[in-house]
């Protein structure tokens, strides 16, 4: 098999807009995960800080992904 170059500079790199949501939305899942773990343990709050978290997480992911597709297929990959 063997590898193109195209696809792995394409694999590589994102739009910045992409990468803008998933850097950012990363580091605010983060900082909202860790600040869970400053309630008691197993507290409701802590559970529904830290779901929040993963949920915040998965959508700024996602969402960056699609940011990304959208971009490519509108032609404004740079």
């Amino acid at each position: 098999m063997q590898h193109n170059p195209k696809n792995k500079k394409r694999a590589s790199s994102l739009h910045w807009a992409a990468r803008f949501a998933i850097k950012y939305g990363t580091l605010c899942s983060l900082l909202l995960l860790v600040s869970g773990f400053c309630f008691p343990k197993a507290s409701l709050y802590a559970v529904s800080i830290c779901k929040s978290a993963v949920t915040s997480f998965a959508v700024s992911v996602i969402g960056g992904l699609f940011i990304d597709v959208i971009a490519f297929r509108r032609g404004m990959d740079e």
